[in-house]
């Protein structure tokens, strides 16, 4: 949680931007704090988490010696702490840190009673999907941007297949395609082809209208779109191993 707390204080970036200076003390850091209510920030309280996150490597520290033995910290970043500059890392890290989701971390012993259950739904009586859709919104628009942006990688694989794409006819279906980046990727290179972006309801209904794409709603476990070439990845995730 003290990641969360750093990523959500933005001290990432305030570190970033004090740049040329490398690092810099608390008292530093807070001045560019959003105030929290009426409360102003205490460097001390927020020292306390630094000096946590310093301990595991997140972020790194100088002590400087001042006068009447006064000793004043300041903090850098470390290779670790630089990654939370990053905003995909940073949501990502505020999407597994979310109340919605540890708040199921208590129970994870029952995983051992409930093998063949997810510990979402054991705890919540449904799916993880319909759970985020539900009952965390904004869990579940986090959830799903992070799953969009592993379409870079994909295209970046299926560039080794362009022949074979040049050379297809009819229809291709990306099963788990979030919100259709992929296939708005490809109906622009491939416009020759009809593309459909299958994922569940609640997924495709905040989609955007994509020439070339068709948005499907649906469940894989029942069914799948018919298509020409169907491309998947990603589709386990929070299943079980039967299914």
């Amino acid at each position: 949680m003290a990641h969360r707390a750093v990523v959500l204080l933005n001290v990432p970036k305030i570190i970033d931007a004090a740049h040329p200076v490398l690092a810099l003390s608390t008292e530093e850091i807070c001045k560019h704090l959003t105030p929290y209510g009426e409360h102003p920030a205490k460097p001390q309280n927020l020292e306390r988490i630094l000096d946590f996150r310093c301990f595991n490597g997140i972020f790194s520290k100088t002590v400087e010696e001042g006068e009447e033995d006064f000793k004043l910290k300041k903090y850098a970043h470390s290779p670790k702490s630089r990654c939370l500059s990053d905003n995909n890392l940073a949501e990502t890290l505020l999407m597994f840190t979310s109340p919605e989701l540890t708040k199921v971390w208590p129970h994870a012993n029952k995983l051992v009673f409930n093998p063949d259950v997810p510990v979402v739904e054991v705890i919540t009586g449904k799916g993880m999907y319909q759970y985020f859709a539900d009952d965390a919104p904004d869990v579940h628009r986090m959830y799903v941007r992070a799953l969009n942006r592993t379409a870079p990688q994909a295209l970046k694989l299926l560039e080794n297949y362009d022949k074979h794409f040049k050379a297809l006819k009819g229809r291709v279906v990306d099963v788990a395609g979030q919100m259709g980046t992929l296939c708005a990727e490809l109906a622009s290179k491939y416009p020759h082809l009809q593309f459909v972006n299958f994922d569940l309801p609640e997924v495709v209904k905040e989609a955007p209208l994509i020439p070339g794409v068709e948005h499907v709603g649906g469940n894989f476990f029942d069914s799948v779109p018919q298509g020409n070439l169907l491309h998947l990845k990603f589709c386990s995730t929070g299943t079980t191993s039967a299914a």
